[in-house]
């Protein structure tokens, strides 16, 4: 690995920055306003778009399973009931903690409400 000073450094991120801000000036100055380049860019979209769309699928079929898994995942996540998916789902919550997923049950609500009507206070207080 090279060993760079910090002047080196600096004058590499002023130079790359010089690169980025030139690049954009180009890109948003002349090419995007130039209908040529519009058609040709979007002719070479389209040609990758359906380039890729078999691989796309193929990906897709392979990662069925985990993306269904995901998406249930976030679901319950987003609706406060990860209990649920817990008990329903045994099968993908394995696969998402094989791929790295922290996937905890919610805490029992009933540690947080009261069954007693009245204040630990005015407990205190009535038994003196």
């Amino acid at each position: 690995m090279n060993n760079y000073t910090e002047e080196e450094i600096a004058i590499l991120v002023q130079r790359y920055d010089r690169k980025k801000e030139m690049e954009y000036k180009l890109y948003h100055e002349q090419k995007k306003i130039d209908p040529e380049f519009v058609k040709k860019n979007r002719a070479r979209a389209k040609r990758h778009y359906d380039n890729t769309k078999p691989q796309q699928r193929i990906n897709y079929q392979d990662n069925k399973e985990y993306y269904q898994a995901r998406g249930s995942y976030y679901y319950y996540k987003k609706n406060d009931r990860m209990n649920t998916f817990i008990q329903k789902w045994p099968e993908r919550v394995a696969l998402l903690r094989e791929r790295g997923y922290s996937i905890e049950k919610n805490p029992d609500p009933s540690i947080f409400v009261s069954n007693d009507s009245s204040s630990p206070e005015e407990q205190d207080s009535s038994v003196e």
